[in-house]
């Protein structure tokens, strides 16, 4: 009997222990012609951290923290940019998301900016999506967004753990 309280208490600490990630700290970013549309490639930069958890099957993002700017006719932020302000605190992957092009990615839906006030038009906000194989040294995100009613495309990050 001794022998199975033994077993019974290790099976529920290795239990306990798959139940709780350590987080990843993750920064993406971007620069240079990074944001897809249909008439081709525009000049964007962004930068995002945030901490990716894994608890019980559900990715987790967590501390989300950036800015996403799209250049409008030069490389400074003036009045026809958009800029996304992002703080996040928690947002959990889309557990119902079947990817036709984005396969072995994790889907955050509703990644919408907090502030975009010094934007030509207001409002950001999108489909996050990020590579669930986060161990290589650099890794992919897409964030599939639309800016107040005349912007939107596919904006392409690499990210890395820091």
């Amino acid at each position: 009997m001794k022998k199975f309280k033994y077993s019974l208490l290790v099976v529920m600490a290795i239990a306990a222990q798959s139940a709780i990630a350590k987080d990843k700290l993750i920064e993406c970013s971007s620069k240079g012609k990074s944001l897809s549309q249909s008439g081709g490639l525009l000049e964007a930069r962004a930068t995002l951290t945030f901490f990716d958890s894994k608890v019980n099957g559900v990715r987790t993002l967590k501390e989300v923290e950036g800015q996403i700017v799209i250049f409008g006719e030069s490389n400074v932020i003036d009045d026809s940019s958009y800029v996304g302000n992002y703080k996040i605190n928690s947002i959990s992957e889309d557990l119902n998301y079947k990817p036709r092009r984005y396969k072995n990615y994790s889907r955050f839906k509703d990644f919408e900016a907090f502030d975009t006030k010094d934007s030509s038009e207001h409002g950001m906000w999108g489909n996050f999506l990020l590579e669930k194989n986060t161990s290589k040294k650099k890794f992919s995100a897409e964030y599939i967004f639309q800016a107040g009613d005349h912007m939107g495309g596919t904006l392409h990050m690499t990210c890395n753990l820091l």
